[in-house]
């Protein structure tokens, strides 16, 4: 029950996320409410999850590698995004991330010790996602954008098995 609270809850989230960048981009009083919002997701899983530092470490590598990923396609010219930014990025985009990270918990869960499935779930998830942001308004592609969001999205599932894999090995043992 509690990882499908969890599934729904993230899913919720991106949606809200993505449709934020197209009709909510200049309401601060929304984004603030959404900001609310995400850290109380955000706590909801420091409070349930078992590995509290592990989480956080993995959760921060998560995090940090998604907006590096994206600031680097998006510096490439890649893509361009539309909506009211914080810095290179806009304020959906940052609050999608914030939240995808958590997926790890429960729906990604079962690939974090499938690194080729997860691999394979990166080449073909992620380009469907970005090609999804057109459609909303919200993202403008290159025409090869789709290419390198595939390499992206493999590097970045590749690495969270790596990433997981290691923090298992380095937990003290009781």
């Amino acid at each position: 029950m509690k990882n499908t609270i969890g599934f729904l809850f993230t899913s919720l989230s991106w949606w809200a996320c993505v449709l934020s960048g197209k009709y909510l981009s200049n309401n601060s009083q929304l984004l603030v409410l959404g900001i609310f919002v995400l850290m109380s997701l955000i706590g909801h899983y420091l409070y349930y999850v078992e590995e509290k530092k592990s989480f956080i470490l993995f959760y921060s590598i998560a995090l940090t590698a998604g907006l590096l990923g994206d600031g680097l396609l998006f510096y490439t010219e890649n893509f361009s995004f539309a909506g009211e930014k914080i810095g290179l990025y806009p304020t959906w985009l940052m609050a999608l991330w914030l939240v995808f990270p958590l997926n790890f918990l429960h729906s990604l869960k079962k690939f974090l010790n499938k690194p080729l499935v997860a691999i394979l779930f990166g080449i073909i998830g992620g380009p469907l996602a970005y090609k999804a942001g057109p459609a909303f308004g919200i993202l403008e592609l290159s025409e090869n954008a789709l290419y390198f969001v595939a390499i992206f999205w493999a590097l970045y599932m590749g690495g969270a098995c790596l990433l997981k894999s290691l923090l298992a090995t380095n937990r003290p043992s009781n």
